[in-house]
């Protein structure tokens, strides 16, 4: 299947395997199966909004089946999720990345980006795009909430653009946390100035889980302000993940003429509007990274 889909990241097509069993339904939790995106055509992650729920497209593979791995997997696209450190260290010692690179299938890193910069400059050699998740614009709530550190993470946003990688940030909204429009706002304003107005912002939405289950799920007014803050501030391509409720949270606006250039709903592109990566109305060039 090949689609043209636009950005949120777009790396190269996905090709289903014809020998494959029908899909099941779903898959874990209710989540469309690694075969059901598949077979939906996903065009690398720009046919998504929330890319950071995709870690688990992975192969299933454990390090130390690394030839097996790349070897039966039918998708252009091999993406790599937690554990952080180690999982990424040994796949690249064993050869996976650049192997999987000699077979024609892009490298997809999701992360929380904390990374120190020696490891990260030779990682950026092997992946061809990564999905950073910007936790919070705040030192206190980065410590209390996730143990981490903030720095860290925005050192490496501005190493990948350095680098040349493609990425896009994801900002989970957790009420009483991180839905502070002002730390929003600033935050955009960090992005624009460091990283300029075309990687993707995604804010999803929080549902109550493990040591959070007091907290609501995020209101949906909430994620609309801070897509709009995200827009005054000069951000060209904002999405809402994890909110199906809001119709075009998921759509690609063209920056020139604001058309919709691609609607999606969840994993599936409803319809794109571009020709070589440009709007097909205006001509405005879409970023991303474009099969």
């Amino acid at each position: 299947m090949d689609r043209e889909t636009g950005p949120q990241m777009t790396i190269g097509e996905i090709r289903v395997d014809p020998k494959l069993p029908p899909a099941a339904p779903t898959g874990r939790g209710g989540r469309p199966s690694r075969r059901e995106v598949l077979q939906a055509g996903l065009g690398g992650l720009a046919g998504l909004a929330g890319v950071s729920t995709i870690g688990w497209l992975g192969c299933g593979k454990r390090p130390g089946q690394g030839e097996e791995n790349v070897a039966a997997t039918s998708a252009d696209v091999f993406p790599g999720d937690a554990p952080q450190g180690e999982l990424w260290d040994q796949w690249q010692k064993q050869g996976w990345l650049t192997e999987a690179r000699q077979k024609n299938i892009k490298n997809l890193w999701i992360t929380c980006g904390s990374i120190q910069e020696e490891p990260l400059a030779e990682l950026c050699g092997v992946i061809d795009a990564a999905n950073v998740n910007l936790k919070s614009y705040n030192e206190e709530v980065y410590e209390r909430l996730n143990a981490g550190r903030l720095a860290p993470i925005l050192n490496t946003l501005t190493a990948l653009k350095r680098e040349g990688v493609w990425f896009e940030v994801t900002n989970l909204i957790v009420p009483t946390y991180t839905d502070d429009g002002e730390m929003i706002r600033r935050m955009c304003g960090w992005l624009l100035e460091n990283l300029g107005p075309d990687y993707p912002l995604h804010f999803s939405r929080f549902r109550p889980q493990h040591k959070l289950t007091h907290l609501p799920p995020t209101p949906i007014d909430v994620l609309l302000e801070a897509r709009e803050i995200a827009r005054r501030s000069g951000l060209h391509y904002v999405y809402l993940g994890n909110a199906p409720q809001v119709q075009d949270g998921e759509t690609t606006f063209c920056p020139g003429c604001k058309r919709a250039v691609i609607e999606r709903t969840a994993f599936f592109v409803r319809s794109q509007k571009l020709a070589a990566g440009k709007c097909s109305a205006c001509g405005t060039p879409i970023a991303g990274v474009w099969a």
